[in-house]
């Protein structure tokens, strides 16, 4: 990533999912330019249930290219404490031929999902205000991807006899999956996995032939899945954890290493966590002797190790540019 390609104050994150392998999990962030240092500012960690986002396969790493939701207005995102998760989900309002309503319904049920939406970004839903149009997903795939989507369906009134909204999805205009009919006062979850997309690949939501009503979508989530992580390169469970002090110094007979010296950098690197972390969500798989935020460890260089204790996990991390004065968050 360059921090060129972002103005000033801009925070850019990414988001990696994946199921932690052995007792550890090591995050490296590499030079990719000459003279340009890498580093870790702040990493968050959070623990995920064991079902969710399983259907990339258990050694597959899933990076977030956008978590969408629909905003009557509000330009706020939705976090913790709306979801219990902490995942950070963008609002998007409507755009030309389209509108964005809300549920009749008092409560939504979101366990009907495996993911787990929060209700917050299930209870508006954008629709298509003419029958020519359907509603697409800002997919925002950096190029050419395997791809690992997520849509969240719920319909937003209690219909009578006459009514009915079937709709079916398209993959560039090519029907994928029969019609779906989204409940009322629950959710339903269609994944896409084991494709390959890009750029302009096309994922939208049409009125099936026999529906009376508009098609809508409530929440997407687009992953690229990378390539799987290697056992080999990572700790077993009974491997103990990386020492936290720095090796002993050599021994008085020996040589001392030579020091190389450079003018310091313009800006430090601010300590692990130090950007503002909310509180515990009260949720089942938060384990009360495993912390919420596992970033302890040593950090080393380009280095960081940290010792989650779950058994499936998505890790924030927050870099700070020493070259600019803009910031990237990486989730």
């Amino acid at each position: 990533m360059k921090l060129s390609n972002y103005t000033e104050d801009t925070i850019v994150y990414t988001e990696a999912v994946y199921d932690v392998i052995g007792n550890s999990t090591t995050v490296c962030v590499a030079q990719t330019l000459p003279n340009q240092l890498p580093f870790i500012s702040a990493l968050e960690l959070r623990s995920l249930g064991s079902n969710m986002y399983r259907h990339g396969g258990s050694n597959t790493v899933l990076v977030l290219a956008n978590r969408a939701f629909q905003s009557q207005g509000a330009n706020q995102n939705i976090r913790h404490p709306d979801d219990p998760y902490d995942r950070i989900w963008i609002p998007y309002s409507a755009a030309p031929l389209e509108e964005v309503i809300t549920s009749g319904a008092a409560t939504i049920d979101v366990s009907t999902a495996e993911d787990q939406p929060p209700q917050a970004v299930v209870r508006n839903a954008i629709t298509t205000t003419a029958t020519g149009w359907n509603p697409r997903l800002d997919t925002r795939i950096p190029g050419e991807r395997n791809i690992y989507i997520t849509i969240y369906f719920s319909e937003v009134t209690l219909l009578n006899s006459t009514q009915k909204r079937s709709m079916q999805i398209y993959i560039n205009n090519n029907p994928y999956l029969n019609p779906i009919i989204p409940p009322f006062g629950s959710v339903l979850e269609v994944y896409i996995t084991n494709m390959t997309a890009s750029t302009n690949t096309t994922f939208s939501v049409g009125a099936a032939s026999d529906s009376t009503l508009l098609p809508l979508i409530n929440a997407y989530e687009v992953y690229t899945a990378n390539r799987k992580l290697s056992r080999r390169n990572v700790m077993s469970s009974s491997s103990p954890p990386p020492p936290l002090s720095p090796p002993p110094p050599p021994p008085p007979s020996s040589p001392p290493p030579p020091i190389k010296t450079q003018p310091p950098p313009s800006k430090t690197l601010s300590s692990i966590n130090s950007i503002g972390i909310p509180p515990p969500p009260t949720h089942g798989t938060y384990q009360s002797q495993t912390p919420f935020i596992s970033a302890t460890g040593r950090m080393s260089g380009a280095r960081l190790c940290i010792c989650p204790r779950v058994q499936r996990s998505c890790f924030y991390f927050y870099v700070m540019s020493l070259f600019l004065t803009s910031y990237i968050h990486y989730n």
